[in-house]
């Protein structure tokens, strides 16, 4: 989880491209899209709602295929 700290940013995006990597031939995570969203789901807390809002509202204006 990201909740803003920024000395633990690097941390975070590493954490989340080795689970990316791992999981390459599930289904879905091949789509960019579906890397931002599962990425915004473990961004958390008042610090970060705002990038977690201007996200969500991606999802919705493209598909996720």
């Amino acid at each position: 989880m990201f909740d803003g700290d920024q000395t633990k940013a690097d941390q975070f995006i590493k954490e989340v491209l080795q689970y990316l990597s791992l999981n390459h031939q599930v289904p879905g995570f091949n789509s960019p899209m579906r890397k931002m969203i599962f990425t915004l789901t473990l961004i958390k807390g008042s610090n970060v709602t705002g990038w977690v809002r201007y996200g969500r509202n991606l999802e919705n204006a493209q598909p996720c295929d």
